[in-house]
């Protein structure tokens, strides 16, 4: 939380996906819809969200009172979690900031080079193209339950305390919506943004679907499609799962070493793992994880050079090495 001090008073508020509550997620729903519209650049992206949320009703002010917007925007500009930079070069091509320091890295994600020090550092990325994007990496659900025309229906679980991470998600559930959001992203249809919408909130409730998806609100559907994105980039990249999905793809990791294809439920229930489709997420996660270690451990017990062995998993050199 945020320590913001107005007069006499001081006030909290959230300064992490993770804290916003249902209704101020929906809010910054709003905001964020706005900015992709081209209605909004990111600082105002940033005042809008801030006014809702703290109650400030900008209509009723003068819009000559320039104290008034200055202070709104100086606060405001404290909220930068849902926003990030991404830097390209005069073609168009995404530029790493990955060699540089850590801390120099974590300001120019978040602050453009010209609020930041005269330095070698910064003075090279303030050569670059910048443009702002969606920081959205998160292991909560923000909407454990969606309003439809009036009507409130329960979702998925998925929330962490501490270093636990818990969900009520199953392994069936998780592929179908994964599935559906791939299908998403490949062709943005209406068809499966609901068919995600389906599973992650009417998995045993099919009867209810067709006339309670088609009904729900621009703002809903964007709201579960990024805290959707959100969990998966999580699982994909902060996780101890991440080498699931973080491996070079060949004839050889297209079979049970992968989690994006159709048979990885039948592969693991191959191997004598029964109802793989029911089982909780993470226990279907902790087998796909035990076959890409098993693998490796038994390439390497029957002395299988370390490049052959990434060439048949898709591992990276490091990767291997720490299994091994």
């Amino acid at each position: 939380m945020r320590e913001l001090n107005f007069g006499k008073n001081t006030y909290h508020f959230p300064d992490t996906w993770e804290e916003l509550p249902r209704e101020q997620y929906l809010m910054l729903i709003d905001a964020i819809l706005d900015y992709q519209a081209g209605k909004t650049n990111a600082l105002g992206c940033r005042a809008t969200w801030f006014c809702n949320i703290a109650g400030i009703d900008t209509k009723r002010r003068d819009n000559k009172n320039d104290q008034f917007w200055e202070n709104i925007y100086r606060a405001s500009d404290l909220f930068r979690f849902f926003f990030e930079l991404e830097y390209t070069d005069a073609h168009g091509n995404v530029k790493s900031l990955d060699k540089l320091p850590r801390d120099i890295r974590d300001k120019l994600r978040k602050y453009p080079p010209s609020e930041l020090p005269d330095e070698p550092e910064y003075q090279w990325a303030a050569k670059l193209n910048h443009r702002y994007v969606l920081d959205a990496v998160f292991p909560k659900n923000l909407l454990p339950e969606i309003n439809i025309k009036g009507h409130f229906y329960p979702g998925y679980h998925f929330h962490r305390t501490g270093s636990l991470v818990e969900t009520s998600l199953t392994a069936g559930q998780f592929i179908s919506a994964v599935t559906a959001y791939n299908a998403y992203v490949a062709d943005n249809t209406d068809e499966h943004l609901n068919k995600l919408i389906q599973v992650l909130y009417f998995y045993e409730k099919p009867a209810v679907v067709a006339k309670a998806v088609n009904h729900a609100s621009d703002r809903v559907k964007f709201g579960i499609l990024l805290n959707f994105q959100s969990i998966l980039a999580f699982l994909m990249n902060k996780t101890r799962y991440s080498i699931i999905w973080n491996r070079k793809e060949n004839d050889d990791t297209k079979n049970k070493l992968s989690i994006g294809i159709a048979d990885t439920v039948y592969s693991l229930e191959k191997d004598g793992y029964e109802n793989i489709e029911e089982a909780n997420l993470f226990k279907y996660l902790d087998l796909l994880l035990k076959n890409i270690i098993d693998s490796v451990r038994m390439l390497n017990e029957n002395e299988v050079d370390i490049g052959e062995i990434s060439e048949k998993t898709g591992l990276s050199i490091n990767q291997i090495k720490k299994i091994i």
